[in-house]
């Protein structure tokens, strides 16, 4: 069910400018949406002990492992995500949720419905500090570093064939990022122009080094990719606090790998939040993307004399 509201959310294109601009198609992508928002938490409530992932492969150290975290604005709703994970035509070895001890100080804070998932697989681990974001990667790295791991957002239905589509490209491109949904850097003279000049890719890429994934379509990293810099949590919160997807690019570039742009174009559907809150309006809106990528750079320079993005400019 969630393929089919995909599909038709995804069809909704733009296509003629007087329907555009009375926002026709807008209407539409909001009836789609709490559509999918009202239906599906029925659909899974109804059918979910059909989903689970095997006892076989669960906790294996090595296993492919689907790795995310979440904040008290969004807890309410994470089971959704999690029950879209349990539904792919392939399924991971492991789905981990980090979270921080200072917004959730046991399992008892949390949800219900979330806490009955770990029945069916789900793994949920509270962490002391808070690392932000970057919860989503950083012990997933630093506790399995043999095992290949899919990061995700809290606050998307995942199509089934989301992991699937993530793997078959890593089998064909290995060593590489494999991505759902990322952007082509602007550049000129070995400079990166204002993120918001960035494009959205659409379609399919051969690896490259000038393109950057982002979390939200789900993004396959093999065991190994990332530069052992990764885990520097002194570093990336100083220069990169609010830009994860940012320093995994970096970390990317610095092993000399690169990323490929799977031929997914789906629009994902969103899990609607009351008072959400986004890292993206707050780092485009003020530009501190731009902020953050320069830190980065002159950090690796001004340290290690390397600029992490050299290979972008070859």
């Amino acid at each position: 069910m969630i393929d089919c509201f995909t599909k038709i959310y995804s069809s909704i294109k733009n296509r003629n400018l007087f329907l555009t601009k009375i926002r026709f198609y807008s209407l539409l992508r909001v009836v789609v949406r709490q559509s999918a928002n009202l239906i599906l938490p029925v659909y899974f409530h109804f059918t979910k002990e059909k989903f689970r992932l095997s006892e076989d492969k669960n906790n294996v150290d090595d296993g492919l492992i689907v790795s995310f975290t979440s904040f008290p604005a969004r807890i309410k709703k994470v089971h959704l995500v999690v029950e879209s994970i349990l539904r792919q035509s392939v399924l991971p070895d492991r789905i981990i949720l980090w979270l921080s001890k200072e917004q959730f100080p046991s399992e008892e804070s949390l949800p219900k419905k979330l806490l009955e998932q770990k029945g069916r697989g789900l793994e949920i681990v509270i962490c002391e500090g808070d690392l932000r974001s970057y919860k989503k990667f950083y012990y997933t790295v630093r506790d399995y570093p043999k095992s290949d791991f899919i990061i995700i957002d809290d606050d998307i239905f995942y199509p089934s064939d989301t992991i699937e589509t993530l793997i078959n490209f890593n089998k064909e491109y290995p060593n590489t990022v494999c991505f759902n949904r990322g952007h082509q850097l602007n550049t000129r003279d070995d400079k990166i122009i204002n993120y918001k000049s960035w494009y959205p890719l659409e379609n399919g890429t051969e690896p490259r080094y000038d393109i950057m994934a982002t979390g939200v379509g789900g993004v396959y990293y093999p065991a190994n990719v990332l530069n052992q810099h990764v885990i520097n949590e002194k570093v990336f919160m100083n220069t990169c606090k609010f830009a994860d997807d940012i320093w995994l690019y970096v970390m990317t570039l610095m092993n000399d790998n690169k990323l490929v742009k799977t031929n997914n174009n789906k629009t994902f559907l969103p899990v609607i939040n009351k008072n959400n809150i986004t890292l993206t309006s707050v780092n485009v809106g003020e530009d501190l993307n731009d902020v953050q990528i320069n830190n980065v750079r002159d950090y690796f320079i001004k340290e290690y004399d390397i600029d992490p993005f050299r290979k972008v400019f070859e």
